[in-house]
């Protein structure tokens, strides 16, 4: 950018942080579009990765009902009605 106001040129630093932006942008997309099309193109990676998904949705309900069952219990431990 110095550079540029040296030689009299524009020094739009939103335009130039856009280019460079958008560049970096192609290039990453590009990286990842492949390995993403690789892993989705193995069966046991997606397969692995359903039941991980799976397990971790599990996970979180359970302890999701755990604190929900523990919250209901101090309620009624202080004696209030819950109204639904």
């Amino acid at each position: 950018m110095s550079a540029s106001v040296e030689e009299g040129k524009s020094w739009g630093v939103k335009a130039k942080m856009e280019d460079l932006g958008a560049e970096l942008f192609r290039e990453n997309y590009m990286l990842m579009d492949k390995r993403v099309q690789d892993k989705f193109s193995d069966r046991r990676f997606l397969q692995d990765y359903r039941h991980f998904l799976h397990d971790t949705v599990a996970r979180y309900e359970t302890a999701l009902a755990t604190l929900a069952a523990s919250a209901l219990e101090l309620i009624r431990g202080e004696g209030l009605d819950l109204i639904l």
